[in-house]
């Protein structure tokens, strides 16, 4: 008689489902690795994780982000002159420790709007079904690639002392800054983002039981709502006196 595997050792299916390998996995074999979380889904650590790395990265460039928020509104005709001169000094003196205390809460906090959306779209509109737990998992799992990318850029912040570092088709337009449209979407959708929502999508087909191409319509879809709810502060930022541009 032949020995189950599974028996024999039984540390094997708890190995496959060891959330820091599936972490590992959604950028090596996403595939395998939304598999294994659908079977046994975790959220603790990715949440954990999400927070420091999310923390470390904005306390990074915090003085830089700041920033690139005064040069954007030193250009307004209406902000009194001693208001932007607090908002410079601000900027220059930005703490690290509490920008990325902050920014690490902001992006888990803020992160649960998009599984919901995600969850409106798969469930709703495409009639699939699944826990909204699996979902958030599975946009905190994805996320974690636009937060490598995000600590990849940081150096180069830094070293250039200017938040415009692009993985993304913006570096064609220099000089421009997200008072333009055109500029804001092809920074935002950078190579770390595509990458994101195309995981995403493979996370959520695996979880919805969803052919892997509508995962991938359902992410893109989620993605693109937001990307374009960005636009709303720019054009917002018109009323505050500050000339904005399609290109």
């Amino acid at each position: 008689m032949e020995a189950n595997p599974e028996i024999v050792d039984g540390n094997a299916g708890v190995a496959d489902n060891n959330i820091w390998k599936i972490m590992i996995g959604v950028f090596t074999l996403p595939v395998n690795a939304f598999g294994r979380f659908n079977q046994s889904p975790k959220l603790i650590i990715p949440i954990i994780v999400t927070i420091i790395l999310g923390g470390f990265m904005t306390g990074l460039i915090a003085k830089q982000q700041a920033m690139l928020q005064y040069n954007m509104m030193k250009k307004s005709t209406v902000i009194p002159q001693e208001v932007l001169n607090k908002m410079k000094g601000d900027a220059e003196n930005a703490n690290p420790l509490k920008s990325g205390a902050i920014g690490g809460a902001a992006i888990v906090g803020f992160g649960i709007l998009s599984p919901l959306l995600a969850w409106f779209i798969g469930s709703v509109i495409f009639g699939g079904s699944t826990k909204f737990k699996k979902i958030w998992g599975v946009y905190l799992l994805s996320g974690l690639i636009v937060l490598v990318g995000g600590l990849l850029k940081a150096p180069l912040v830094i070293a250039k002392n200017s938040a415009h570092v692009s993985m993304g088709l913006s570096v064609l337009l220099p000089g421009k800054d997200f008072t333009s449209f055109i500029y804001y979407f092809l920074y935002t959708v950078d190579l770390f983002v595509i990458w994101s929502v195309i995981v995403t999508g493979i996370g959520l087909a695996a979880i919805y039981d969803f052919p892997r191409g509508r995962g991938i319509t359902v992410s893109a879809i989620t993605c693109l709502v937001w990307v374009t709810l960005g636009f709303v502060p720019i054009m917002l930022m018109s009323f505050a006196g500050v000339e904005i541009s399609f290109f």
